[in-house]
Formats: structure tokens, sequence, C-alpha cells
């Protein structure tokens, strides 16, 4: 099974996705390995501090910048100079497509996450532990 992982988002993006309006997540770096169809995490940043949902990684695309902008921008829903301060100084960019955004009802908060599965919000990125994510499957199961 592929690991799971757990990306830092600003709130406004967390929703977009979770809307389904925005299908790809641009990132200057993400992990190379065989994700298949792996799990996507989605820690909405300050001020809602919490996991707030999931999707399936369908695609990971690395590719130079202005392919990526080209090609994906319209899904990313980002704008070219929020794009172009995020992309400056890298030659690639990755794009990740997502597919299946369940929200995840209710959110888990930092206090618990931190409490239950020694959870830190990641920078970027991070993998989620195995409890972690037997927790989100569980709770996604049970939300229905």
């Amino acid at each position: 099974m592929a690991r799971e992982i757990v990306l830092s988002v600003h709130p406004e993006f967390s929703e977009w996705i979770l809307s389904g309006a925005k299908t790809v997540e641009l990132r200057r770096r993400f992990p190379r390995l065989p994700l298949g169809s792996a799990a996507i995490h989605f820690y909405a940043t300050s001020p809602v501090k919490a996991v707030v949902g999931s999707a399936v990684v369908s695609e990971v695309i690395v590719a130079p910048v202005p392919e990526i902008w080209e090609r994906f921008s319209r899904a990313a829903r980002v704008g070219r100079s929020g794009f172009d301060a995020y992309f400056a100084g890298t030659d690639q960019g990755v794009a990740i497509r997502l597919a299946d955004p369940r929200r995840l009802h209710p959110a888990l908060g930092l206090p618990e996450l931190r409490e239950r599965f020694g959870f830190a919000p990641p920078q970027s990125f991070s993998y989620a532990s195995p409890e972690l994510s037997r927790a989100l499957r569980a709770q996604h199961e049970h939300a229905g």
C-alpha cells in the first residue's frame, strides 16, 4: 500500500479542493515514489489548524515551471504573480492531480492531532503515520 501524505494548505485552497473547484495542487517538490492511488490529506493552516479532508492522488507531473503554468494554472486556481513568487529560483515544478475529494466531518484539530498522533504540521508535506492514516480512513467511512 502506498504511503499517505499530509499536505499543508491555506484554508482557502483546502475549501476549493474539497469543493472540487481546485483539481491540481502545485508544489516545488514532492516525493518521487510510486503513489498509485494514495490518499493525500489536507491540513488547513491557521486559523483553521486542522486536517479537513482528503483526496486521491491520480497523477504526479514533474515539469519545467513554464510548462506547469501553461498546463495547470487554471486547474490549480492560481494567479500569475503568486505562481511566479512561489516558483522563483527553481526550474522544475510539480503538479499533483487530485480526484475524489472528501471532507472530514468533523475535522481533526491540531490539539487532538498532537495528543493522539504526535502530529506536527508539515512545512510542505509529511507522511501520515499508520495510526493517523487508519484514523482518517475510519472517520471517512463513519461519515459515509
